[in-house]
């Protein structure tokens, strides 16, 4: 997980969120407003928070759900 994410040695883990971080500012060091908003995705997507790569499952399953409210034209 933290070769798929490019994670630097200070900033932690996904499977370990902290969703209070959403109040923090982007940008911080810790990362971990990004951290807590990739946990909500996750959360969403159904994705495992120990998944290798979360980032690349929260896609996958982002594709193969059909796109909600938007009306298909022939």
């Amino acid at each position: 997980m933290i070769e798929a994410l490019g994670l630097m040695p200070w900033q932690s883990l996904r499977c370990y969120p902290t969703l209070s971080a959403l109040d923090q500012p982007y940008g911080n060091p810790g990362a971990k407003r990004e951290g807590a908003e990739l946990a909500l995705r996750m959360q969403r997507f159904g994705v495992s928070r120990w998944d290798p790569d979360p980032v690349a499952a929260c896609e996958a399953v982002e594709t193969e759900q059909p796109q909600q409210g938007k009306v298909a034209r022939n």
